[in-house]
């Protein structure tokens, strides 16, 4: 799939949705590269992020950042929208599942 984006290594991918149509949403924590949890200790190379992987192309687009620590996943019924949560200093977030995600900073109690 993919072990990269922009020209460096994701830290420690973590928690993945796959779309009915192929898309693979995932989030990249950072959090257990700092230690030996999930492997080797590493210095991060990149932001902490969710990530959508397109099924037609494989390329990675970052779908919501700004997050301290995005973890847990899950999709609307619908697949309109990607729910993500993180550590009690983030908010949740919610984004559209359609193609190209956008971002949003609000609640995805608030968008709904």
């Amino acid at each position: 799939m993919t072990d990269g984006y922009g020209g460096k290594k994701l830290n420690a991918p973590n928690d993945v949705v796959v779309a009915n149509d192929g898309a693979i949403w995932f989030t990249d924590p950072g959090d257990r590269i700092l230690g030996p949890y999930a492997g080797h200790k590493a210095e991060v190379e990149l932001p902490t992020n969710v990530y959508r992987l397109d099924p037609q192309t494989g390329n990675a687009t970052v779908a919501v950042d700004g997050m301290r620590r995005p973890s847990g996943l899950c999709s609307s019924p619908d697949e309109k929208k990607l729910y993500s949560v993180g550590t009690p200093r983030d908010r949740g977030s919610a984004v559209s599942c359609r193609h190209r995600p956008t971002r949003s900073t609000a609640t995805p109690s608030a968008q709904e």
